[in-house]
């Protein structure tokens, strides 16, 4: 179509890639479609059906008043036209008032400012409640290196304490009989290995063979 300024006539290019078009809808019409038996057996075994044709037709009315923001442009036989930028920079051909569609596009950048702050507040706090959780996970994890750290220093100081002391074989390990019985066997309640061999015993109770299921440290005097 073409703008008319007085006594200048302007062509519109590219009209469908302009934005901000807001065309008049000036056909619509909805027909349904009556199937036969082969399209009715067609969309029973295949599951594809047909309801129906919508048709629209949108066009700008004649003496409309459109704002168009393009480059313009001479053609070789002394056309004006009005054509996308060639700069990638927005095409637009609306039926707002300029300083309407000015307004508009401020409000838009107005709110995708308010949406990248919102954004970035979103992130920054989850990623404080992420750091916050890894860094009470490592915590844990070093509180927890640290007590197995003591607990090993407790038991390699006890263990030569026995030692020094010749303890009774009674009192010894089953397995190794080498260190102290330091694990109950529960249910059955044998106190008969050392913490060291209970990381290889899982399954029964080296006295009685019934099973093991679970174990608890255990201290002798």
């Amino acid at each position: 179509f073409a703008i008319v300024l007085g006594k200048h006539v302007i062509e519109v290019q590219d009209v469908l890639e302009a934005d901000e078009l807001h065309l008049d809808t000036v056909y619509n019409k909805y027909d349904r479609t009556v199937h036969s038996l082969a399209g009715n057996l067609w969309s029973f075994f295949f599951g594809v059906r047909q309801y129906g044709m919508q048709t629209t037709e949108e066009m700008l009315k004649e003496g409309t008043v459109v704002t168009g923001i393009g480059d313009l442009m001479l053609s070789s036989d002394g056309t004006k036209l009005l054509v996308p930028p060639s700069d990638n920079r927005p095409y637009f051909i609306t039926t707002q008032p300029l300083s309407s569609l000015l307004r508009d596009l401020r409000d838009k950048k107005s709110l995708f400012g308010w949406l990248l702050i919102l954004t970035g507040g979103l992130t920054i706090m989850f990623g404080g409640l992420l750091a916050r959780r890894l860094w009470a996970n490592l915590k844990k994890r070093r509180d927890k290196q640290e007590l197995q750290r003591r607990l090993d220093q407790d038991r390699r100081s006890r263990r030569q304490n026995v030692r020094d002391d010749e303890l009774p074989e009674t009192l010894r390990c089953v397995v190794c009989q080498e260190n102290p019985k330091e694990v109950i066997l529960l249910p059955c309640g044998h106190l008969c290995i050392c913490e060291d061999c209970s990381e290889q015993i899982n399954s029964s109770c080296p006295i009685c063979r019934s099973h093991i299921a679970t174990k608890a440290a255990a201290f002798l005097s």
